[in-house]
């Protein structure tokens, strides 16, 4: 629309020091330590002051995440800029004798994430709200002082720059074309085939965690390709006799029909002891399905209590008699005896009378 700029002039000594934009505000911070925050049309809607002198700033959506510096140490806030409230604050976490190069979050996770001058790549947890490591660049590039000049991160990929020789920044003329760096956790022992898959399933499972804790919903697919990672891993397990971890990869798996797989394998490699203890381990979830589903159907279905009506109702209409008081009724009448009935002692007294009747004229 028309007029839609807005330009504010800071005090004087006041000087801007960084700056992020977000779904619908705008977040300066200045030489004062403050913190200013906008609105999408200029309304001046918040305030604060921050600890120390503001190093870096990252906006997206609603969540803002700024990185300040506490006698010598740096410290981060993460905010929801929709409800002005605190997500998370602490400690930054960085490699030692490293810089802070980059601050931003992953597009398709929107967790916090920075990187140090050292290549690690680090990720605010939503569940524990930890620093996690995510990528360790230095592993993945070919010359020794080879370095990294991130642009963002998404789940599966690092869009960086890498800087031959040793050079801080990418040149500029002619235009870098961006290199995806795998993200891949930094586990040890990643030479061999097993803890490549541990790592895959490590990462699989990360990103469905901070997916569902975003309200996403942990689909059947998923689940299928988190076991089938556990299986070829518990497979090579097998084959090379390592019971115990086959054992405890099994105790991982998410689906009935997975466990029953495992138990097919362990069976065909001739791995008894593991097969009997896995039927223990199925028979078990087995049975904690039973109740969970008893569990959940006596809570979809409550039983319902029949309250006794205390109140007496009256009837204008006559009930109806049963048929066996009236039975009842009728053997009482007919024991009764009539008036029509014959006398016994009729015949004496009328000779009696007969008698007396005589005895009177004579």
């Amino acid at each position: 629309g028309n007029k839609s700029e807005w330009l504010f002039q800071l005090e004087d000594g006041e000087e801007v020091k960084c700056c992020a934009v977000g779904k619908k505000w705008a977040a300066v911070a200045t030489s004062e330590n403050f913190l200013r925050i906008f609105s999408y049309s200029g309304l001046q809607i918040g305030m604060k002051s921050l600890p120390g002198p503001v190093v870096t700033m990252a906006g997206n959506d609603d969540h803002l995440g700024i990185v300040f510096s506490v006698y010598g140490s740096l410290q981060y806030w993460l905010l929801n800029m929709d409800t002005s409230k605190f997500i998370s604050q602490g400690m930054l976490p960085i490699s030692p004798g490293s810089q802070l190069t980059w601050l931003g979050f992953a597009w398709n996770l929107n967790n916090l994430a920075s990187f140090d001058s050292k290549g690690v790549g680090r990720m605010l947890r939503s569940k524990d709200r930890s620093w996690m490591p995510i990528v360790k660049a230095s592993k993945q590039t070919k010359g020794k002082r080879d370095t990294v000049w991130p642009i963002y991160m998404t789940a599966d990929n690092l869009m960086c720059h890498i800087c031959k020789g040793g050079k801080k920044y990418p040149q500029t003329l002619p235009r870098p074309v961006p290199t995806a760096m795998p993200i891949c956790l930094p586990l040890l022992g990643l030479k061999s085939e097993s803890e490549k898959l541990q790592e895959r399933h490590a990462r699989q499972k990360m990103v469905l965690e901070e997916q569902s804790l975003q309200g996403l919903a942990i689909t059947a697919k998923d689940k299928v390709k988190l076991d089938k990672l556990v299986l070829l891993n518990l497979k090579l397990a097998c084959k090379s006799g390592r019971s115990v971890r086959a054992l405890d990869l099994s105790t991982r798996l998410l689906r009935k029909k997975s466990l029953d797989t495992a138990i097919v394998m362990a069976n065909h490699l001739n791995q008894t002891q593991l097969v009997e203890r896995m039927s223990i381990l199925l028979q078990g979830k087995e049975i904690a399905q039973a109740r969970a589903s008893a569990t959940k159907s006596s809570f979809s279905a409550p039983a319902t209590r029949s309250t006794p009506n205390t109140k007496k109702t009256f009837s204008a209409t006559p009930q109806p008699k049963s048929q066996s008081s009236v039975k009842a009724r009728r053997t009482i009448v007919n024991k009764t005896p009539t008036p029509t009935a014959k006398n016994p002692f009729a015949k004496i007294q009328k000779e009696n009378e007969k008698a007396s009747t005589k005895n009177i004229f004579s």
